[in-house]
């Protein structure tokens, strides 16, 4: 992102979870931001972290609110 904050979760992958039957699993990747900021070519040194989420099963006819709202548990 331009400023290392999380953007709005897209839609589609709501949508290919709910088609495949398989579940989203959150996955954030820590200090890569700090390491390459937006619109750098330089690298810098440091330490990353990947943190995997609880996966999360989508059910066909959820609202968007309600999508989201599974997101945010």
């Amino acid at each position: 992102s331009e400023d290392g904050r999380i953007g709005e979760f897209k839609r589609g992958a709501v949508m290919l979870a709910i088609k495949s039957g398989k579940p989203i699993i959150p996955v954030c990747i820590r200090g890569a931001f700090e390491m390459m900021p937006a619109r750098s070519s330089k690298l810098k040194s440091g330490e990353i972290e990947i943190v995997f989420g609880n996966p999360v099963l989508f059910e066909e006819g959820m609202s968007k609110k309600e999508e989201v709202e599974k997101l945010n548990q």
